[in-house]
């Protein structure tokens, strides 16, 4: 980001002695290809802001320079999904045929999530996932994995996971993943174990590291309409954190249903 505002200014700069002495040095000019690719970095950094709003203005400015750029089209693409536009994100990506290789099935993936079509979303990512396998690229495993425990397939889930852990043991969101799969199938005590792990990639150590996975187990069991287990799993999270505030809200929630059904 540092990179593309600097550069920014830099043509900004430029132009402005243009302006003043109407006769610009040629070794401070800039060509449009540099431009562009310059430009392209900020919507780039715009996107990892999550300013989907901005990213597409800036696209649109780029389109209306005559920029034609598969790097264009799939940030255009991933700030629609950002957007919640899953549609006109599809549509896009469907047009781009087989350009943009992994990253098109990956967003594919994503935006088909959005629209609820799990089958599709599961489809893409799986994909995405065989090139991943070749790329060695862990996060699109773990996006193999969310689609395929949202269309309940926990078993290959899993698999989806262990390779992406296999590639990066850090990657805690796939472990955290793999938790709520493993509960699903009713494998609590390796849930347990995966939730507690997650929590201690991420940093999180002694009885506040018990405390997340207790949560999480109860979130899962909730899932699975365990309501039993999920209290059972709540106060196990109050035990290790009594300020808990996600537990405790959780299980005031749970009460609360079954005083009032």
């Amino acid at each position: 980001m540092r990179k593309a505002l600097s550069a920014l200014l830099l043509i900004s700069l430029v132009g402005c002695v243009g302006r003043q002495i109407n006769k610009p040095v040629p070794s401070e000019t800039w060509s449009l290809e540099e431009r562009d690719e310059v430009r392209l970095e900020v919507v780039e950094a715009l996107l990892e802001r999550q300013r989907y709003d901005l990213a597409l203005r800036a696209i649109a400015e780029l389109r209306g320079d005559g920029l034609n750029d598969i790097k264009l089209d799939l940030y255009q693409a991933e700030a629609l999904t950002g957007q919640g536009l899953y549609g006109e994100s599809v549509d896009l990506l469907k047009r781009l045929g087989p350009r943009g290789g992994t990253e098109r099935q990956k967003l594919l993936g994503l935006a088909y999530f959005g629209q609820k079509n799990l089958e599709a979303s599961a489809q893409s990512f799986k994909r995405a996932a065989r090139q991943a396998e070749r790329s060695e690229k862990p996060d699109l495993l773990n996006n193999l994995g969310f689609a395929l425990a949202a269309a309940s397939e926990h078993e290959d889930a899993i698999a989806a996971y262990t390779k992406a852990l296999a590639l990066d043991p850090s990657l805690s969101r796939a472990r955290n993943n793999m938790g709520f799969s493993l509960a699903a199938l009713g494998r609590d005590q390796e849930a347990h174990a995966a939730f507690k792990a997650a929590a201690q990639g991420a940093g999180i150590v002694g009885k506040q590291a018990q405390a997340e996975a207790w949560y999480n187990l109860g979130v899962a069991r909730r899932i699975r309409e365990d309501d039993t287990g999920a209290r059972e799993a709540w106060v196990g999270a109050l035990d290790m954190n009594p300020d808990h505030a996600q537990a405790r809200a959780a299980l005031d929630t749970l009460t609360a249903a079954e005083e009032n059904p």
